[in-house]
């Protein structure tokens, strides 16, 4: 094939040629990715952002490009490679916290995981050393444009792929980094697509492209400067478009206080790191330290346990059950389509069953603090604590140099920082009340640690399901003598599904199993319930720390606030309760007081909840979520409001609200795009957002409500 004679160009267009072309590439590789993965109200802000990122971010990868300018090929290719190799250290290896496990018993894994991210990188910046070489369609032979022709198909059908799998796989909600770096190597397939397919262009059209990229971006940066902040809210929520966002939020965060001024970021003062919408409001001071209502008015905080004083004899006793990830929909008696239940369909004909029930925490970490405490999860401090395996050890941060040999860090909680100043099990035992808790040893490290102050005994039950767990509850009940509160938290329906002998089957699909895990909870229950029978002057709650999230093949929680991660069954019999059924929304912070006025305990000032005796209307309950990363970052803040009708969730770290219909199941469930959110529950997430607890690496942000609205 002859080639044709080339244009000579001049200087001054060839310090263009480069930059030109990479930007505009990056600006087609991020727009085509966007416009084949995104759906949503504003397409064309998305778009924007996305082109004017791209192409700023391609601009890093022409200024590798021209530093390696003065070597020849094959050594440019190997700094090229070895550069990407490296980078992909920070970016995928370090935050999955891959240095820590190379020294306990997954050293082969994360090992693995390291050679991983290691050739990826190096892949990556190979394809990009590869694909922009020539100067001018006038020297590609036809055997090169067939070959970068096929090369950008398929790294363009591996954008698209990778970029649907990341929107799609629900398990990958959990690992916020993964999701980061499918996007990352979603965006650069895209953009070398682009790359490999310019030097088919002709010289004048490659020279012509550095106006083509000029007008590009200018129009992009002046869609994106003409957008308001609550379309930025809104896309952030948009699957795929929510790392652009996120991206150009990080970017413009001036003060790197996690929140940036622009994009609907947040930040009321983007040069002051000590303002930011994860701040603690200061009450009184005269600013509005967390961006939101101005400066706040002080709030009360729960008087100690031990300044209460002693009231006359117990009226009753109590016997206290929380289920671990028990849904209320998976119930008989809140419409499961399979009789999983019985004896809490029998209980609930004898009891107030309470219809609208949520958890006050997203996770069992929050929520049974926030039970004891009698507080939302957000009116105390939190910090990030690893369990480690096998040892079932609980560190503190920093972790390096805790870990043995043999250990790895199996997972991070989120853990209160110091006891709460006002305890229920305390309480009750000034009150004269014999408390006791039994529990299963699988969470023994969690329990013990954050949850085992106040009872004269904490006892783990060694059996690997309920059974056991009933069994050493009945044998303490038979030693104790009134007045007594016991605590039993049962834990089959909690992942991992096992199969139990002699209790009815619903399938083999994981509802199917989760449901045959429920039904055996319900048969301990049921020994428990009967065992009770007869003892004087009895008061039995039934409910779960949180629902369970049964999505696309993940059995997961403490993801999200959703209907099927946060609705929970509440079951009420007491001396001289009618029964019945109350659809006022209840919530775990109600059963503080509610216990308090059972035993004739007085209630003391500050506590969030009410007596679920007197419960009536439709004032919103709060549900708190919190998550932290290995390096002590929090990756998910959420708080949401929910009433009979609507539940609002705020996203704090996305800053964005999103409406849904109570009693969705669907997931996704239909946003209320059109429908105006409710004025008592954004009220009740403002007094909520008005009183925080102090954000740091170590102590997680917390945000505190004023009681209900």
């Amino acid at each position: 094939m002859r080639a044709r004679k080339a244009t000579t160009p001049s200087i001054e267009q060839s310090r263009w040629v480069a930059p030109a072309t990479f930007m505009l590439a990056g600006w087609l590789g991020a727009c085509s990715l966007t416009l084949s993965l995104a759906s949503g109200v504003e397409l064309t802000a998305a778009l924007a952002l996305a082109g004017l990122l791209g192409a700023a971010l391609a601009l890093v990868l022409c200024a590798l490009h021209l530093a390696l300018g003065g070597l020849d090929r094959r050594s440019s290719f190997y700094v090229l490679v070895a550069l990407f190799a490296v980078a992909s250290l920070p970016v995928c290896a370090t935050p999955l916290g891959v240095w820590l496990k190379l020294r306990g018993p997954h050293a082969t894994l994360a090992a693995l995981a390291l050679l991983g991210s290691m050739a990826v990188g190096g892949a990556i910046g190979a394809l990009i050393h590869w694909s922009y070489q020539g100067d001018s369609a006038d020297r590609v032979e036809l055997r090169r444009w067939r070959q970068r022709l096929a090369l950008a198909a398929v790294l363009l059908v591996a954008a698209i792929g990778l970029g649907a799998y990341e929107t799609t796989q629900g398990w990958l909600r959990g690992y916020p980094v993964a999701r980061h770096a499918l996007f990352g190597i979603a965006w650069l397939c895209a953009t070398t697509a682009a790359l490999a397919l310019a030097p088919l262009l002709p010289t004048k059209a490659r020279y012509g492209a550095s106006w083509a990229a000029v007008g590009a971006v200018a129009l992009s940066a002046l869609r994106v400067a003409s957008v308001g902040p609550g379309v930025w809210t809104t896309l952030v929520r948009v699957a795929h478009v929510e790392h652009w966002v996120t991206l150009g939020r990080s970017l413009t965060d001036v003060d790197r206080d996690g929140f940036s001024s622009l994009l609907g970021g947040g930040d009321c003062a983007p040069l002051d790191a000590a303002v930011s919408p994860s701040a603690r409001e200061v009450p009184g001071n005269g600013v509005d330290d967390n961006c939101r209502f101005g400066d706040a008015p002080p709030l009360p905080e729960p008087a100690p346990t031990g300044s209460m004083g002693v009231p006359g004899p117990p009226p009753s006793n109590v016997v206290l059950v929380t289920v671990d990830a028990l849904r209320a929909d998976r119930t008989t008696p809140y419409g499961c389509e399979h009789d999983t239940t019985p004896n809490l369909a029998a209980l609930a004909a004898q009891a107030v069953r309470y219809t609208n029930a949520y958890t006050s925490g997203g996770w069992t970490c929050l929520a049974v603090t926030s039970l004891f405490s009698g507080v939302y999860p957000r009116r105390l401090r939190w910090q990030p604590v690893a369990l480690t395996a096998p040892t079932q050890r609980l560190l503190d941060l920093p972790w390096e140099g805790q870990l043995s040999r043999d250990e790895s860090i199996a997972t991070v909680l989120t853990l209160p920082a110091q006891p709460p100043s006002w305890w229920l099990p305390l309480a009750l035992q000034r009150r004269g009340y014999r408390t006791i808790a039994v529990t299963t040893d699988e969470v023994s490290p969690m329990f013990r640690r954050s949850f085992a102050r106040g009872w004269d005994r904490f006892m783990l039950s060694r059996g690997p399901d309920d059974e056991q767990t009933i069994d050493l509850a009945l044998s303490e009940l038979r030693r104790e003598k009134s007045p007594f509160f016991l605590w039993v938290h049962l834990f089959d329906p909690h992942e991992p599904q096992t199969e139990h002998p002699g209790v009815p089957t619903f399938g083999t699909s994981m509802l199917g199993r989760y449901d045959h895990e429920v039904a055996s909870t319900d048969r301990q229950l049921g020994r428990l319930i009967q065992a009770l029978e007869g003892t004087p002057s009895l008061a039995l709650i039934i409910t779960a720390d949180h629902g369970e999230s049964l999505d696309r093949g993940s059995q997961l929680h403490g993801l999200d606030l959703l209907e099927d991660s946060i609705h929970i069954p509440l079951l009420v019999r007491a001396p001289g309760w009618k029964s019945g059924v109350n659809t006022s929304p209840a919530s775990l912070v109600d059963l503080g007081p509610t216990i308090l006025a059972l035993t004739g305990t007085p209630i003391p000032v500050g506590l969030d909840g009410r007596d679920l005796k007197a419960l009536s209307g439709d004032d919103g309950v709060i549900t708190d979520l919190l998550r932290i990363d290995p390096r002590g970052q929090v990756w998910l803040d959420l708080v949401a409001a929910t009433n009979r009708s609507a539940r609002v969730v705020r996203d704090n770290l996305k800053q964005s609200d999103a409406v849904f219909r109570t009693g969705d199941l669907a997931r996704p469930p239909a946003e209320l795009s059109s429908t105006p959110a409710p004025a008592e529950l954004l009220a009740a997430l403002e007094r909520h957002a008005e009183s925080s607890v102090a954000a740091a690496s170590s102590s997680v942000a917390g945000e505190s409500p004023r009681g209900r609205p």
